[in-house]
């Protein structure tokens, strides 16, 4: 008898954790965005399914919202989406600092359910700060070539100093 409670004990408490966490999450896939452009607003949609079946409807949850966590520059922010044209698709209306190479996107559901968390990164167009490309500011390449020749002139006095220091030394060095 002990051996059936024990082993009634332990299948229950297998099956508690996968029970707790069997609903109550999302899974986000994004549209592909059209060119995002710095000082600029962009229309980001996403689909939301619970489960990664059934449409999410924000409207069926109290208290929720549904929307866009963003971050660039240093920032992160919040921005609410509206209901698209069928249940489970969602419309975001970012304005795009001028400022910034790239921005950080994730989809949020506040106050609802639990979204798999995960940023995508997308890639600012026509941003002043850089090159363009997101990798190296335009200001970097002269940057380095000054660095560049600033070392191989500390590397020329070195040498002619120690040419000198030898010169120096034969030229003191007593003939036998």
């Amino acid at each position: 008898m002990k051996r059936i409670v024990a082993l009634l004990v332990l299948v229950l408490a297998a099956l508690t954790p996968s029970v707790a966490g069997a609903g109550g999450w999302a899974v986000p896939s994004l549209d592909p965005l059209p060119e995002v452009r710095a000082g600029q607003s962009v229309d980001v949609g996403f689909r939301l399914l619970q489960h990664g079946r059934t449409p999410v409807v924000a409207s069926e949850w109290p208290d929720a919202t549904v929307g866009l966590a963003v971050r660039a520059g240093g920032t992160e922010w919040f921005v609410p989406a509206k209901m698209g044209p069928e249940p489970g698709h969602y419309v975001a209306v970012v304005a795009v600092p001028a400022d910034i190479e790239r921005m950080d996107v994730a989809v949020q559901m506040r106050n609802g359910l639990v979204i798999d968390d995960g940023w995508a990164q997308v890639p600012v167009a026509g941003s002043p700060a850089g090159s363009g490309d997101g990798w190296l500011p335009t200001w970097t390449v002269p940057l380095l070539a000054l660095l560049a020749a600033g070392c191989a002139a500390l590397v020329l006095v070195d040498l002619r100093a120690s040419r000198r220091r030898r010169d120096d030394v034969v030229a003191t060095t007593p003939t036998v």
